[in-house]
């Protein structure tokens, strides 16, 4: 009985890691969520990134394929926002990313709180400082995670579920 046990979980393992696993480019496009700042660095601290993650309604991020550009719109913590960046080339090593430069941003302009106003300009400060942006996928997850590098280290991390 302990055996088939084995057997059945591997393969509902296995069945986990089919070919609907893999990514393609599609897959970058779409709504995204925002879950927080990180780094690649332990030490390196984001001042922005109690101010972001302690919104009730954490910001979105859609994405949509515009030939060369990259069309960028959502919800930050009180206003709507939309712009472009510009894909340059593939990232090497990644299942699907690009470098990528910001090119345009713009927003509405309600007035929200002062600590409302100082989370979203934190938020859109750190979307203009794009260099990079890939997404990846955890083989027993049920989220991919867009990472969007600001800098070599630092990134906005944004998530949805499958």
């Amino acid at each position: 009985m302990r055996r088939l046990l084995t057997a059945l979980l591997l393969l509902t393992l296995l069945a986990g890691c089919s070919k609907d696993e893999q990514l393609d480019p599609g897959d970058l496009y779409g709504l995204w969520k925002f879950r927080g700042y990180g780094s690649h660095l332990a030490d390196v601290s984001f001042p922005a990134a109690r101010l972001v993650w302690q919104a009730k309604n954490a910001p979105t991020l859609v994405l949509e394929s515009k030939g060369d550009e990259i069309g960028v719109s959502g919800q930050s913590v009180v206003n709507a926002y939309f712009g472009t960046a510009r894909r340059r080339t593939p990232l090497p090593n990644r299942v699907v990313g690009y470098e990528a430069e910001f090119v345009t941003l713009g927003s509405t302009k309600a007035a929200g709180t002062p600590d409302q106003m100082e989370r979203e300009q934190a938020y859109f400060g750190n979307l203009q400082q794009l260099k990079s942006l890939y997404i990846y996928r955890q083989p027993f997850d049920n989220y991919d995670e867009l990472l969007w590098m600001t800098s070599e280290t630092e990134y906005l991390s944004f998530i949805r579920k499958r």
